[in-house]
């Protein structure tokens, strides 16, 4: 899966959801949320260490027990022998979530790929995940986000552990 093709489907869903008037808007209308997150990973790769990554994530929000998440993530670190290695992570998952106030805790699992963009690297690696965080709604648009991401890369061979934290929009 192509990062390109990942983003361009999302775009194509956000922009879906933004036509004025009309069901398809009035039934996706505040459903899809996208949130920059950043933070602290630790990894065991090719070495161990800390990081930090990054990631954009866009929230498809069904029923408001079900969140579709596509996410799209960074992550640089340096191994213990060769240069950097730069991936790039899209993701796809699906969360349960509750709702108690204003906060949404959830659980969530997914699949996704571990896209080399530099280093010694250069075949894809799959990637499995399990997470769990809380999104608070600040009001009706605005979303703050905490979790913690634990990802398997090729499978049980390797693993990153992400501690993100970032704000998000809801359309």
């Amino acid at each position: 899966m192509r990062p390109c093709k990942l983003l361009a489907g999302a775009a194509l869903i956000a922009a879906l959801g933004s036509l004025p008037g009309g069901t398809l808007s009035a039934q996706l209308s505040r459903r899809i949320a996208i949130s920059v997150m950043a933070g602290p990973t630790r990894y065991d790769l090719s070495g161990t260490g800390n990081a930090m990554t990054g990631s954009v994530r866009l929230d498809l929000t069904g029923y408001p027990f079900l969140v579709i998440e596509l996410g799209l993530g960074y992550f640089h670190y340096r191994p213990d022998v060769g240069a950097g290695q730069t991936y790039l992570l899209p993701e796809i998952g699906a969360q349960l979530q509750a709702t108690v106030g204003a906060a949404r805790p959830y659980l969530g699992v997914g699949i996704g790929v571990a896209e080399p963009s530099s280093g010694t690297i250069t075949n894809n690696l799959q990637t499995l995940h399990v997470a769990a965080g809380l999104r608070f709604d600040l009001d009706r648009h605005w979303i703050l986000r905490a979790e913690g991401r634990l990802r398997s890369v090729d499978p049980f061979k390797g693993s990153m552990l992400d501690l993100t934290a970032g704000i998000g929009r809801r359309f």
